[in-house]
């Protein structure tokens, strides 16, 4: 039986909702991402785009995560990776390279360094 790519956003969904429903097609928490984006876009490949009119931050686990105002990477089963425009501060400002989902938690790889973050803390702010 031919594999067909799954259909096309309908033309009215924002940007917000395209993309919770494309991070929990790939079993990542939908609301991973903060709100107010005004552009998301994904390919078949898996490659993406979110774009903010500023920087957002958020503080999780102790750490302060800042997205955009323009995020890039690639969406694959439970992972996001390759990312740009994502970092998390603990002192210093890195750059996070990958999320992923293990269980009930979320792990951000930055640098060298692995920070696992519970995947409640991603639920609405």
């Amino acid at each position: 039986m031919p594999s067909f790519p799954p259909p096309p956003p309908p033309a009215a969904e924002l940007p917000e909702a395209h993309a919770q429903r494309v991070l929990a097609a790939h079993g990542l928490p939908p609301t991973l991402l903060p709100p107010g984006m005004t552009a998301a876009e994904v390919d078949e490949q898996g490659r993406f785009f979110v774009v903010y009119p500023a920087p957002v931050e958020r503080l999780v686990g102790g750490y302060r995560v800042r997205f955009g105002p323009r995020i890039e990477g690639q969406l694959s089963a439970g992972r996001a990776s390759g990312l740009r425009g994502v970092e998390a501060r603990q002192g210093l400002w890195f750059g996070v390279q990958a999320i992923s989902v293990a269980d009930d938690q979320l792990i951000f790889a930055v640098g060298p360094a692995r920070v696992r973050l519970p995947r409640a803390a991603f639920l609405r702010p």
